[in-house]
């Protein structure tokens, strides 16, 4: 390898030594992110969500990709820290010898010679995999770490479902099957991991800022997730208020921002954009806009949809309108984008969340 190229990645070293990649905590934000934004690939999509083929030919691209992303970036979360949860006791354990190039810095890392292991392959998730069922209790006899060989039929399903979809790139799981597959069995793995001391604080790293409304999407969803039956409407209404969270502007950021007395351009941009998504004149824009869950901003507009029953009038034989029907369809916030289909979603106020106005009743 040449160094000229690059330059190595320093781990993150915490408790007894505990060395973390942070390439690793990068892909779990950026799985994160996809995962939250599979509702939105495909909440534009009705037919999707009320068939149940198999081989729905309705799914779009942006489902496809976000879906890819989730499932490649989660594997490559979990690989990287498994293979740091093995190098903690020593690095021959995430090592393979089947490049002859290697042998050197094998040799020195076996006579505790000052290198690094760069010149040696690394196995792949699936040898770490096995390797980290054998050993974790050696590794970490407190039990700290038995849950990662509790969850070793979870953690291969994820490589399987890595390889189907980079491999061969013939299957995809539907959107209610990967809410179940990642709320049900790869959130609370995540959950767990953070919760260790090794990885105490490491969380802020890619979690998201806190929502305006107080609810946390991630631990909604795990326990959403272990109820007998899942509400996918419930999980497509999380993951969307997951999604817009990334893309708020950071408390600390906000603050700063007020503090330079821009609150009020703040306010126009809202309310340029707003006039932009549907045409009433700015004065009149405030009486028609909600503050937003997410990001707490006066920025959620609602987009109506109507429907006039009809009947027959007897005496001219002429169609009169019998009922004007309007419901709101759907809601955007213009300032963090937090987006919702109101006609799927339904009746949020079953869903047993605060914080949050019920559009569609």
């Amino acid at each position: 390898m040449n160094t000229n190229e690059g330059f190595r990645i320093e781990f993150i070293e915490t408790l007894d030594n505990y060395k973390i990649n942070p390439l690793g905590i990068i892909s779990l934000k950026r799985a994160m992110v996809s995962f939250f934004s599979t509702y939105e690939g495909i909440h534009r999509n009705v037919i999707i969500r009320d068939s149940d083929d198999n081989n729905n030919s309705q799914y779009p691209a942006m489902y496809f990709e976000y879906y890819i992303d989730c499932i490649v970036f989660f594997q490559h979360f979990f690989e990287l820290t498994i293979k740091d949860l093995l190098a903690h006791d020593s690095e021959l354990l995430i090592t393979t010898y089947k490049n002859k190039d290697s042998i050197e810095p094998l040799y020195d890392l076996i006579h505790k010679i000052d290198t690094n292991t760069d010149g040696v392959n690394s196995v792949e998730f699936s040898d770490a995999l096995d390797r980290i069922k054998k050993l974790v209790t050696k590794i970490y006899p407190d039990g700290s770490f038995d849950f990662i060989k509790q969850k070793y039929n979870a953690l291969k399903k994820l490589n399987k479902y890595r390889n189907m979809a980079v491999h061969r790139g013939r299957f995809i799981l539907k959107f209610e099957e990967l809410d179940n597959f990642i709320g049900k069995e790869i959130f609370p793995i995540i959950q767990d991991i953070f919760n260790h001391p090794y990885y105490k604080g490491l969380d802020k790293k890619w979690r998201y800022p806190l929502l305006h409304c107080g609810i946390d999407p991630f631990e909604e969803i795990i326990k959403e997730c272990k109820k007998p039956e899942t509400n996918h409407k419930k999980i497509a209404l999380l993951k969307e208020l997951g999604r817009a969270a990334y893309n708020q502007t950071s408390k600390n950021k906000k603050l700063w921002i007020y503090s330079k007395g821009q609150k009020n351009l703040i306010k126009q941009k809202i309310l340029a954009s707003a006039q932009f998504e549907i045409p009433i004149p700015k004065e009149y824009l405030h009486d028609y806009m909600d503050i937003c869950p997410v990001c707490g901003e006066k920025s959620i507009i609602s987009f109506k949809d109507s429907n006039d029953e009809y009947d027959i009038d007897e005496e001219t034989g002429e169609q009169i309108i019998s009922e004007h029907i309007e419901w709101v369809g759907a809601i955007k916030c213009v300032w963090c984008s937090y987006e919702l289909d109101c006609s799927y979603i339904g009746d949020i106020s079953q869903f047993g969340l605060t914080g949050l106005h019920n559009y569609f009743k």
